[in-house]
């Protein structure tokens, strides 16, 4: 899958082997050692066995979630992608305690809703026992929000598409890392986090169309994380010599299933 192990190989050693036509990990046992010292090239052999270890143990996706390298993380979007539950939630503020408003799951081309005061209690039984979790900054927000809720480990494996994407250099923001890579946002919703406890606020208030607003920034914001971990996955093997490909459903009707959810 990659030579950017941990103890390895950077991006750019792995791109002088693609181009020395050594694309696979026994391409290089057979001719590895010309390129590099010794030492350096017995450190690449032990990295590649640690990890065909784990792959020959029939690894679990929390397993394979383990290895510390963000090529690897990001190549993984093909052979975990039918697995992917893509959520994101809302809440009245930043605060750990402040309430959660709304909580959306991207999950097999399908959108499931869950909004505090309607079926927020319907999520945890909602949660797929086989799904991997895939948020953006997940691991500090979203999960121990989640957790603190409803007062349940939220234990599935989980990959954080914020922290990976800190690994790779790119922008801070899902909003700003979207921008940069050519991934287009709705014009019309919110650009700002700030802005989505406003939205909850107006609902509260009865203006009945701050909720569908709420829930479609929501939405949003879930699936675009499956085209930004299959752009992180495409940028990583540009360089491949055989071309590689991925081809993703399409959008969901985000308006239409916001439209079906509200009645």
């Amino acid at each position: 899958m990659t030579f950017q192990l941990p103890g390895a190989l950077s991006a750019q050693a792995e791109r002088k082997l693609w181009r020395a036509g050594i694309l696979t990990w026994e391409d290089y046992r057979q001719s590895g050692d010309t390129y590099f010292s010794p030492r350096r090239h017995m450190a690449i052999l032990a990295a590649i066995e640690k990890v065909e270890q784990l792959l020959r143990s029939d690894p679990s996706p929390k397993q394979l979630l383990t290895v510390a390298s963000p090529a690897w993380l990001s190549r993984l979007f093909p052979i975990l992608a039918e697995h992917a539950l893509y959520l994101d939630i809302e809440t009245t503020g930043l605060r750990s305690y402040d309430t959660i408003t709304a909580v959306t799951f991207y999950y097999q081309s399908q959108l499931t809703f869950f909004v505090s005061g309607l079926n927020l209690s319907e999520l945890p039984r909602a949660m797929p026992g086989s799904a991997v979790l895939v948020s953006f900054h997940g691991r500090r927000f979203d999960l121990p929000r989640l957790r603190r809720h409803f007062r349940l480990p939220f234990a599935l494996p989980h990959l954080d598409l914020g922290a990976l994407a800190r690994k790779l250099g790119l922008p801070g923001s899902l909003l700003e890392c979207l921008d940069h890579l050519g991934i287009p946002w709705p014009r019309d919703l919110p650009c700002r986090g700030c802005e989505a406890p406003e939205l909850w606020a107006r609902h509260q208030a009865g203006q009945k169309e701050a909720l569908r607003t709420l829930l479609r920034y929501n939405a949003w914001h879930a699936v675009v994380l499956e085209r930004l971990w299959a752009t992180m996955w495409s940028n990583s093997v540009t360089a491949f010599p055989i071309g590689l490909a991925c081809q993703l459903p399409p959008l969901p009707d985000v308006e239409g299933a916001v439209r079906r959810f509200l009645g």
